[in-house]
């Protein structure tokens, strides 16, 4: 995703970038934490790391300038 949108930042010289979150992940991080009780919270927390490793990403390949 990450090589993606930095493409398409290049491509089409964007100044900003919204993304939406289009989807509940709800259902998914509750079914992962009642697989492993002593995990509860670990799936959310791993999608918001992948999230902000994203935008960090993002953010050094293309600098404000």
């Amino acid at each position: 995703m990450t090589d993606y949108l930095n493409a398409a930042i290049k491509e089409y010289k964007l100044t900003g970038l919204r993304i939406d979150y289009n989807i509940d992940p709800l259902g998914a991080w509750q079914a992962m934490d009642a697989k492993d009780p002593n995990r509860v919270g670990m799936a959310e927390v791993r999608c918001v790391e992948g999230l902000y490793q994203m935008w960090d990403d993002i953010r050094k390949a293309n600098p404000i300038s």
